[in-house]
């Protein structure tokens, strides 16, 4: 308090929130993270808050790796309020590799020859690095920004070397023990290829692999083919080889849908690894290719092994390359589930067989076309007999990242790994599985169920009444008047390489769109497709950061809606609309055909990055989208 009072706020008194958590702070997968909040009374202008955010982290060193390294720290000078000073102290044990920088104008760290130990006494074998800053402006806060690539900020690691010579995974670059390492050249990249690279590559097994392709026909496929088949196998190899037998799943013939295994992601080295081997004994030509992402910044500013991710891409004669993204259990080829991929800078590889030492050769990775990353929902609605609520039977159809914001959630309780053995697995038999189910299906009518069966139907009735729960709340983001939530269909799981669209249908009421007027009906038309949203007095100014999009894309609403009889529609004109630019478009096209009202907008992100100075493309696209989300039609009697 201004008075120099101090109070102190007991933490164990926050209360967890379920419902309406801000989507930043929600899980992407199922887990015990938990969001709570605490009220801090009396709180008045001109106090002061002191907090401390504290990561404990602790590391066994393993004597297989050459390196063990502790988590990258990033932090950016600027911060949600105005900094008037602020001193970090980095103390780090004699004897450790560091690499640490400071970037775009930030102050530079000072050394120390003395630090404390963690009993807080003063010691000579620490080493003490000193940022100390003033006078700092708060950070913007900006739509589609990455403030870490533009504003002063610092980066480092710290690991542990140790004298033996086996693979790192490619994911710490080190310099020598008590210095500090600055920079990262493209030969220290080039090495963590030729030597850690090959050690991995030639671990891996491929059991089985030959002779799967030879079942496959793989001679009379195209190299598109031949890649999206490969894709599926490491996928399905790693789900049941990783996923499913290392994170506890308990039977081979059970539930394989559990869904912390499902989602969990293969690690980039060790899929960019897996995929070059089969790659190779398919005789397909590829490169490997380490990228930084465009939200870590350009590859001169290098320092993390982290800070880069390793993908694969397939060369082709007389066509455009294939890019292979690391997966998780249900990605598809055409996903990639880090979208600012795209557009980085990154290093190729071109793997072989004869150990040859491989350069690195620059380059940038292409953006694709809005239209290979599309969501389209359809929606048949109607009115209940009374004219109070809407009947909305929405059907959503989603291709290549896009699909990442659904998947899972949609796919809880689908039996995936059924469909990875049936068109990936070396071993599968459909002779065999045909002759076996035949047998199964009489003996579960024969026989009551088992005890694992029962649990089975249980697991999977729990994981399908989580997916409605969780697509109830994702409905929430688009509509603020949900009566009821009837019904949620999977009809597509999107999981499949040769049948990738995601597609699920959704049955719900919507209520306080209709009003009535004298003979006729104000009808909220614009929110029957969803909301939009609106942009506030901070994103209409002029910009201070260059504008940052994840990835290209196009986002369709279709909109039937069949009016109540004895009525129509009479007003239209303002119903019908474009605005076009080289960054984005929108736009609505409406008919009334007989009965019935046909809406439709399309928006369309067609860049990746531009200038801050031409926000104003976006302002004008986005403002056009909200206020035809607060169009109104008068449902006129006839």
């Amino acid at each position: 308090k201004p008075t120099g009072e101090r109070i102190k706020i007991n933490i164990s008194d926050a209360i967890e929130v379920k419902d309406d958590v801000p989507r930043f702070y929600r899980s992407y997968y199922v887990g015990n993270k938990k969001y709570k909040k605490i009220a801090i009374p009396n709180l008045n202008v001109g106090d002061v808050m002191e907090y401390q955010l504290s990561v404990d982290y602790e590391v066994t060193i393993d004597k297989l790796y050459a390196v063990q390294a502790f988590p990258q720290f990033y932090n950016t000078l600027s911060g949600k309020y105005s900094i008037m000073r602020q001193e970090f102290n980095f103390m780090v044990e004699s004897g450790l590799c560091l690499n640490m920088n400071t970037y775009n104008g930030s102050p530079e760290f000072k050394k120390l020859d003395y630090g404390y130990d963690f009993k807080g006494k003063k010691t000579d074998k620490m080493r003490t690095f000193q940022l100390v800053d003033t006078d700092r402006d708060k950070l913007p806060e900006e739509l589609m920004s990455i403030p870490i690539t533009k504003y002063p900020s610092i980066k480092l690691q710290v690991a542990a070397k140790q004298a033996v010579r086996v693979s790192t995974e490619g994911s710490v670059f080190v310099g020598e023990k008590d210095e500090v390492k600055r920079t990262i050249e493209p030969e220290e990249v080039a090495k963590r290829f030729n030597q850690d690279f090959r050690i991995f590559y030639y671990t891996i097994p491929t059991t089985g692999f030959s002779k799967w392709m030879k079942k496959k026909n793989f001679k009379s496929l195209s190299i598109d083919e031949k890649a999206k088949l490969i894709y599926g196998f490491v996928k399905q190899q790693y789900v049941f080889q990783l996923a499913i037998s290392n994170l506890g799943e308990r039977r081979p013939g059970g539930v394989y849908s559990i869904y912390e295994n499902a989602y969990y992601p293969i690690k980039d080295f060790y899929f960019a690894s897996y995929m070059s081997k089969c790659l190779e004994e398919a005789e397909i030509n590829h490169e490997i290719i380490a990228v930084m992402p465009r939200n870590l910044g350009k590859l001169k500013d290098l320092l993390l092994g982290s800070e880069i991710t390793w993908i694969v891409k397939v060369n082709k004669t007389g066509g455009n390359p294939l890019y292979c993204y690391p997966m998780n259990g249900y990605q598809t080829f055409d996903v990639n589930s880090d979208p600012y991929l795209f557009g980085g800078e990154g290093y190729s590889f071109v793997p072989n067989e004869k150990m040859k030492i491989s350069k690195a050769e620059k380059i940038v990775i292409p953006v694709p076309d809005p239209s290979q990353n599309t969501l389209n929902t359809k929606i048949v609605a109607s009115f209940d007999e009374q004219i109070e609520k809407l009947r909305l039977d929405r059907t959503t159809t989603a291709t290549g990242s896009l699909k990442a914001n659904f998947i899972n959630f949609t796919t809880l309780g689908y039996p995936f790994a059924d469909d990875y053995v049936r068109l990936y697995s070396p071993t599968f038999d459909e002779e065999k599985s045909i002759r076996e189910k035949i047998k199964w299906d009489k003996e579960a009518k024969s026989s009551n169920k088992t005890k694992e069966e029962i649990k089975n139907d249980e697991e999977i009735k729990l994981l399908t009444d989580k997916r409605k729960e969780l697509m109830q709340k994702e409905l929430k983001g688009d509509y603020d008047n949900i009566d009821s939530y009837d019904s949620f269909d999977l009809k597509k799981p999107g999981i499949i390489d040769s049948d990738p669209t995601l597609i699920f249908n959704e049955k719900f009421k919507l209520n306080n769109l209709i009003s009535k007027a004298g003979r006729n009906y104000t009808l909220e038309i614009g929110k029957i497709l969803s909301k939009q949203p609106k942009l506030n007095e901070n994103d209409l100014k002029p910009r201070q950061l260059d504008i940052m999009i994840n990835f290209p894309k196009t986002i369709e609403y279709e909109l039937e809606l069949t009016l109540p009889a004895g009525y129509t529609i009479e007003e239209m004109n303002d119903l019908n609309f474009s605005l076009d630019n080289d960054m984005m478009s929108y736009k609505v096209e409406s008919k009334l055909l007989a009965e019935k009202l046909i809406v439709k907008t399309t928006k369309l992100y067609k860049k990746i990055a531009a200038p801050k100075t031409e926000w104003q493309k976006i302002v004008d696209v986005f403002t056009a989208a909200y206020e035809f989300s607060q169009k109104k039609v008068i449902l006129k009697k006839k």
